[in-house]
């Protein structure tokens, strides 16, 4: 296994992450509750993934979209996006 490019103290604030898919090389699970403890960013996923992170930890801020926008008028979340984020299936 190859070491981050950057250790996990020394990253900024995050208050955002986008996951694309939940393939173990993609969603850290580990690596994400220690952001959610650290920064408590929001977590923008594909539908159904919101169960895996919640499962492992509730802390967690995930939040389920399907192929449609998460945009800056979600009422779930009191940060708002700057830009909208579309999600499409591979292929």
């Amino acid at each position: 296994m190859t070491a981050p490019g950057i250790a996990f103290d020394e990253l900024p604030k995050i208050d955002v992450v986008l996951l694309s898919h939940n393939h173990y090389d993609h969603m850290d699970v580990d690596t994400l509750s220690r952001l959610a403890a650290r920064d408590a960013p929001r977590v923008v996923v594909p539908l159904g993934n919101d169960a895996i992170l919640k499962a492992h930890d509730a802390a967690i801020r995930a939040e389920a979209h399907d192929w449609a926008r998460a945009s800056s008028s979600r009422r779930a979340s009191r940060r708002r996006l700057r830009r909208p984020i579309t999600g499409r299936p591979a292929g």
